[in-house]
C-alpha cells in the first residue's frame, strides 16, 4: 500500500526552477489524450511525441503540462479551432 501511495505522490511532483510546473505521468497523459499506453509508446518510438523528462534527483520521468499542451496545439490546433467555430 505504501508503494501505491508513494507512486500517487510522485505523480504530483513539480519541476522546480524559475517556475513550478506540474509533471504529468504516463497515466495522466494517456487519460488526457484518451489513448492507451501502447499508443503513446508507438508515438514515442516513431518520434512523433515528445520524450519524457527526468526529474533531477529522482528516478521519476514525466512530461510538463506545457510540453503536452504545445504538442496538442501543434498536432490538433487547426482541428480544435474548427471544432470551436462549429459550436
Amino acid at each position: 500500500m505504501n508503494d501505491k501511495v508513494s507512486r500517487a505522490n510522485r505523480a504530483q511532483l513539480e519541476i522546480r526552477g524559475c517556475m513550478s510546473e506540474k509533471v504529468m505521468r504516463i497515466n495522466e497523459v494517456c487519460a488526457l489524450l484518451k489513448i492507451s499506453d501502447t499508443t503513446l509508446w508507438r508515438w514515442r518510438r516513431a518520434k512523433s511525441f515528445p520524450e519524457p523528462r527526468s526529474i533531477p534527483g529522482s528516478s521519476v520521468k514525466g512530461w510538463t503540462a506545457s510540453a503536452i499542451n504545445g504538442w496538442i496545439a501543434e498536432n490538433f490546433g487547426d482541428e480544435q479551432e474548427a471544432e470551436n467555430e462549429r459550436l
